[in-house]
């Protein structure tokens, strides 16, 4: 007498959900005549026939899970079925002949696993062929393949194909426990997985080796959190989270599946690469001043593509989502939300960290970088934040490297009233470059001596696409060799300064530069020097003040107000002439140099008159060429007969949509 391998299995049903309420049938090999299976060793009382899969999809008996034993020396068929099929199943989920307490099911492996195998032949540490046969559509990429006649393995089908055998590419190879591995010469038979195919996918596969400590559903792989029990419901997954990454080695990979996992803190004392498509969610009340945390040491960790959600409507104390103590972090891809802080880099332990392609938003700061050095911020979107977008304080290192290049930044839709867009606070050699600041509730770019340290420089500010901010556009306080060019700062009459530097003494704004810049519509005055910066040649349309004829990099002419004006033509920002009111025109606005092919996307069209806007919703690209491009659409408000403005073009940054 034997228990059946894999005591109470969870199982599941098309769509990978438990399946509740299924029925499990026993039957004698190769018939419809039910075969009983019995409660423990002395085969004195009997399980039902069908057997109901309760609310974990494990086998239950009017509310009490059982287990399964079966009579030695039978043979039985297994067959798993909807909770409304018919006795015997007419429209079975799946059907397994061929189970005995011992093991078998053709290729030997465990009870109710493997499918029987098929003749295989070795080709190299990673592949075999099935000869003679065109079995593609059964060892499909995706399905779960045990290699056995010599050492067993276990790997997923990565790659198949037919001509003139069924070629088998196999990755993440591992022994019985799942210690990593190659295919063994000697292998002669492949057997697969139990499982429901829809196309090229496994939906699901039965059971998957393994002795680690803690599973619960040996369906999944090492690394993913549904393995160690996580149902990804919002309810709770903590303990199910803990024991997965328990259980990774060192520079392991932790799979969050879709759904949301409530889990508590969690400071990682080993490297991991965290990666998926789910919400890691802090669990309501925790109270902690973190969430996700790389601790010294931790070096090499990633986060990509997951959403990680500090829950803070839930807390009375609100934590920071993810906070970087290690050295070489990646963070990409990644939705960070409702925290203190999005990203945080306390100190240098956080060196050489990349942060690309990420949206955080509804934070009091979205990234802040304290300390650390050569740290990329590259392409994200910051969104509705209280204090700042982006902060970078105390990063005295040299040699150093901080760039903030392609962010979009905006809190216009967050009801604090505030929130500088990037704000750079006692440091050396930051490059802020090529970013969106929309609509910000304080100044969009500030630099500045926050203490008595030797005064901040090497900045280079250049390139930005400036929108309304609330205060200024750029402001420089007692900084020292700051390069601000070729940034446009459009106010629409709601900023009081375009650029401002000040500081006076040994404080003041020395070995500084503000030139190519283009400044419209702001309430005071578009650019003003009150620390010694030096100004150089900027294009500047406020009320009546405007400067003509200037020649700023030798650049193709606009037109501000009827009189000619040098443009501002970096790779992001082009100058371009009138636009007849309420016209429909097909004119091509032509760039001083033509693009070199057609990759460009026509972002914002910002008229140079108080109180005119185009929108998205009120102007469209009629035609792109290398040349120039046309638009067509009406202003906002008013009638005028004719404006001028400037359109931009952005290559990186875009807004979210």
């Amino acid at each position: 007498m034997g228990l059946m391998p894999y005591v109470r299995p969870k199982y599941l049903d098309d769509g990978s959900v438990l399946a509740v309420g299924y029925q499990l049938y026993f039957y004698a090999v190769g018939t419809t005549t039910k075969q009983d299976t019995f409660t423990d060793a002395s085969l004195a009382t009997p399980n039902p026939n069908p057997i109901i899969l309760n609310a974990r999809g494990e086998p239950d008996n009017a509310g009490t899970p059982i287990d399964v034993y079966f009579t030695p020396g039978f043979i039985y068929k297994v067959v798993l079925a909807t909770d409304t099929d018919t006795d015997p199943p007419s429209s079975p989920v799946w059907t397994v002949d061929n189970v005995t307490d011992q093991g078998g099911g053709g290729g030997g492996g465990a009870s109710g696993q493997w499918m029987e195998g098929a003749t295989a032949v070795y080709v190299n540490d990673a592949s075999f062929y099935i000869p003679g046969i065109d079995v593609t559509g059964d060892f499909h990429i995706g399905r779960r393949v045990w290699l056995s006649g010599g050492a067993n393995r276990y790997g997923v089908i990565q790659a198949s194909s037919f001509g003139p055998n069924t070629n088998v590419t196999v990755g993440a190879i591992t022994d019985a426990l799942d210690a990593p591995q190659v295919l063994d010469p000697t292998m002669n038979v492949a057997s697969l997985s139990i499982q429901t195919v829809v196309g090229d996918r496994a939906i699901h596969y039965r059971f998957y080796p393994g002795a680690d400590a803690n599973v619960t559903n040996y369906e999944f792989p090492v690394g993913d959190m549904r393995r160690y029990g996580a149902l990804m419901d919002d309810v709770d997954d903590a303990i199910a989270f803990i024991n997965c990454v328990n259980a990774l080695p060192i520079g392991g990979s932790l799979f969050v599946p879709d759904g949301v996992a409530v889990i508590r803190s969690m400071t990682f004392t080993k490297t991991v690469h965290i990666f998926g498509r789910g919400t890691l969610k802090l669990a309501d009340a925790w109270n902690s001043s973190g969430f996700l945390t790389f601790n010294p040491g931790m070096d090499g960790s990633t986060v990509t593509n997951i959403t990680i959600d500090a829950n803070k409507a839930a807390q009375t104390i609100e934590a920071y989502c993810l906070e970087i103590r290690s050295l070489d972090v990646t963070i990409t891809d990644a939705h960070i939300h409702n925290g203190l802080m999005g990203i945080q880099i306390p100190s240098v332990d956080g060196n050489n960290a990349q942060i690309t392609g990420n949206r955080v938003d509804n934070c009091g700061w979205g990234i802040r970088v304290l300390d650390a050095s050569d740290v990329a911020i590259r392409g994200n979107s910051v969104t509705n934040y209280e204090t700042g977008g982006i902060e970078v304080t105390g990063v005295t290192l040299v040699p150093n490297d901080i760039l903030i290049s392609d962010n979009y930044a905006t809190n216009k839709a967050s009801v604090f009233v505030g929130g500088f867009g990037i704000l750079i606070q006692s440091s050396f050699l930051v490059s802020v470059v090529s970013n969106i600041i929309d609509r910000c509730k304080a100044t969009a770019i500030e630099i500045r001596k926050a203490t008595a340290l030797t005064p901040p420089g090497g900045f280079i500010v250049q390139a930005n696409l400036i929108i309304e901010p609330l205060i200024n556009g750029i402001l420089l306080g007692e900084c020292d060799q700051v390069v601000v060019s070729s940034n446009v700062i459009y106010s629409n009459g709601v900023s009081s300064y375009g650029i401002r530097a000040f500081g006076t003494g040994s404080g003041g704004i020395t070995a500084s530069l503000i030139e190519a810049n283009v400044v419209g519509l702001v309430t005071t005055l578009p650019i003003t020097n009150e620390g010694g910066a030096t100004i150089g040649e900027n294009v500047k349309t406020s009320g009546t003040e405007r400067q003509s004829d200037l020649s700023v990099g030798g650049n193709a002419l606009i037109k501000v107000g009827g009189i000619s004006q040098s443009s501002i033509a970096t790779t992001n920002f082009h100058g371009v002439i009138n636009w007849p009111a309420n016209s429909n025109t097909s004119d091509l606005f032509v760039f001083p140099t033509p693009e070199i092919d057609l990759n460009y996307e026509v972002i914002e069209v910002m008229p140079l008159s108080s109180g005119y806007r185009f929108d998205h919703s009120l102007w469209y690209v009629t035609q792109k060429t290398v040349d120039g491009f046309a638009i067509a659409g009406t202003s906002v408000t008013g009638t005028v007969t004719s404006f001028s403005f400037i359109i931009i073009r952005v290559t990186a940054a875009l807004p979210p949509p």
